[in-house]
C-alpha cells in the first residue's frame, strides 16, 4: 500500500473536527429563560451548585448535575423535545435504531448515482461528495443522520428549532398552522434551499410530524450517493418515548427517483445530562489543506482491494507464519 495513500486513510476522520465551546439549551418559561420542565418543577434540585467549583462555560464529558435522575430520568414532558441531545453513535450509551428500507431507484436515480464516487468507493482523493471535497453543507435530511452526533432543540413562538452540533447548522420548522409552499423553484415562487421548508404538528402529547419539501436537489440524500428531485417529499416522526430518550425516523416520497416511499431509518437520541455540547465543524481551509497535501496526491481508490490497517492472525492471512 502506497505510503502516502495510508496516510490519507489514517488522517482521514480527524481533518474534519475541532473543539471549543458550548450552545446553552433555552427554553421561555413565561417566567424566565434557560429552565427544563424539571427545573421548573423543582428548581432548588437544579439549580448550579458554586460549591462544586466547576467552570459553568467549560464542557465535561462525564459531568452530571445532582440529583439528576437516573435511566429514563422519568416520564416525558407533553408536546416538547427541547433540550440537549446525544446523536447515533456519539456513546454507548444511544441505542440503534432500525435501519432504513432498501430504495427501489428509477433509471434516473441509477444514472445520478452512477456519476457520484464517495468517499466508500474512491477514497478521500478520488471523491465527488461535495461535503467530502469542499464542506459543503449536507443539507436535509443527510443532516439528521450523518454525524448528527448531538444537537439541541429549542421552542419559539410557533416553532421549534433544531440547532445540530456538526457544523452548527440550524434548521426551523414551523407549528402555527401554515401550509407547505407549492410553488418551489418556479418563476415567482420560493427556491429550493438546504433544508427546504418544513411544517409540523403534534399527533399526541409524545409524537411530533414534520413534513418537509424544497430541498435542494444537488445535495446527496445519503453518503453513499443516493440523488433526490427537487419535488422529494419528506415525513420525519419524532417519538419523545420518556425524559430521557426520543427517536426519530424520516421517510422520502420522491416518484422521479424512487419506485415507492421508503424509510431512511430510525435515530435515537439521548438526552445530555450537563446539556453542554462542545464544537464540531468541518472547516474548509483545513480540508483543502488536507487534500492538496495528502489526499489528492494518494488518488482515487476506486476498483482497488480493500485493505486494513489491522493485523490479520495468521491462519487468516495464510502464510503460516
Amino acid at each position: 500500500m502506497p505510503k502516502t495513500l495510508l496516510i490519507a486513510v489514517v488522517n482521514l476522520v480527524a481533518v474534519f473536527v475541532s473543539s471549543g465551546v458550548v450552545f446553552a439549551q433555552v427554553a421561555d418559561d413565561g417566567v424566565g429563560q434557560g429552565r427544563t420542565q424539571a427545573e421548573l418543577a423543582d428548581p432548588d434540585k437544579w439549580k448550579y451548585d458554586p460549591d462544586l467549583k466547576r467552570d459553568p462555560w467549560k464542557y465535561y464529558a462525564t459531568d452530571v448535575p445532582p440529583g439528576f435522575p437516573d435511566g429514563d430520568g422519568g416520564p416525558a414532558p407533553k408536546r416538547s423535545l427541547t433540550g440537549t441531545w446525544h446523536g447515533p453513535r456519539a456513546s454507548p450509551g444511544v441505542p440503534d435504531g432500525k435501519a432504513g428500507d432498501r430504495p427501489e431507484l428509477t433509471a434516473l436515480a441509477q444514472q445520478i448515482r452512477s456519476e457520484r464516487k464517495t468517499i466508500g468507493e474512491a477514497g478521500p482523493g478520488g471523491t465527488n461528495d461535495p461535503y467530502g471535497r469542499f464542506c459543503d453543507p449536507f443539507g436535509f435530511p443527510r443532516n439528521m443522520y450523518q454525524q448528527n452526533r448531538a444537537m439541541q432543540v429549542a421552542e419559539m413562538p410557533g416553532r421549534i428549532v433544531f440547532l445540530l452540533q456538526h457544523g452548527y447548522w440550524w434548521r426551523e420548522v414551523w407549528l402555527d398552522g401554515r401550509a407547505l409552499p407549492t410553488n418551489v423553484g418556479v418563476r415567482g415562487g420560493v427556491d429550493p434551499t438546504y433544508n427546504g421548508y418544513s411544517v409540523g404538528r403534534w399527533e399526541d402529547d409524545d409524537t411530533l410530524v414534520i413534513e418537509t419539501v424544497g430541498v435542494r436537489d444537488d445535495k446527496w440524500l445519503t453518503q453513499q450517493g443516493l440523488p433526490h428531485s427537487v419535488n422529494a417529499r419528506f415525513t420525519e416522526r419524532w417519538n419523545r418515548i420518556d425524559h430521557n430518550t426520543m427517536m426519530m425516523e424520516i421517510w422520502i416520497d420522491d416518484p422521479a427517483m424512487y419506485a415507492k416511499r421508503f424509510s431512511m431509518g430510525q435515530a435515537y437520541f439521548k438526552w445530555v445530562p450537563n446539556q453542554q455540547l462542545n464544537e464540531y465543524i468541518c472547516v474548509p481551509s483545513e480540508v483543502q489543506k488536507y487534500l492538496t497535501e495528502q489526499a489528492d496526491l494518494a488518488g482515487s481508490t476506486e476498483g482497488l482491494k480493500s485493505q486494513s490497517l489491522r493485523t490479520l492472525p495468521s491462519a487468516e492471512r495464510g502464510d503460516g507464519k
